[in-house]
């Protein structure tokens, strides 16, 4: 309704999630690269305060529910070749905040 100057509205997800990974060691010289991917869910809530009949002022929390993971063949001189499976953890709660319009 364009007459309302606060509209509340909530929501959930479900899909798949990438994590790219990249980091050097300066100490050692060593770099890392690495993508995880995995499924996941996240739900939402939030207010939009109208600014005018066009534009919204949006603020909205969230939480997140998703493990990635990755594997990769390592060579152990004790064991040959084997296969490493590394796993992050992505659950959290965060916070968005923006600016909607309409043409």
């Amino acid at each position: 309704n364009d007459n309302m100057p606060v509209i509340p509205y909530a929501g959930m997800g479900l899909g798949y999630e990438w994590l790219v990974l990249s980091a050097h060691d300066y100490a050692t010289h060593e770099s890392f690269d690495q993508t995880f991917g995995g499924f996941g869910w996240q739900a939402w809530g939030g207010v939009g305060f109208a600014l005018d009949p066009r534009t919204r002022l949006t603020a909205e929390v969230f939480f997140n529910a998703c493990e990635v993971d990755s594997e990769v063949d390592v060579y152990l001189d004790e064991y040959g070749l084997v296969t490493v499976r590394d796993v992050v953890d992505m659950n959290g709660v965060g916070a968005r905040f923006g600016l909607s319009f309409m043409f």
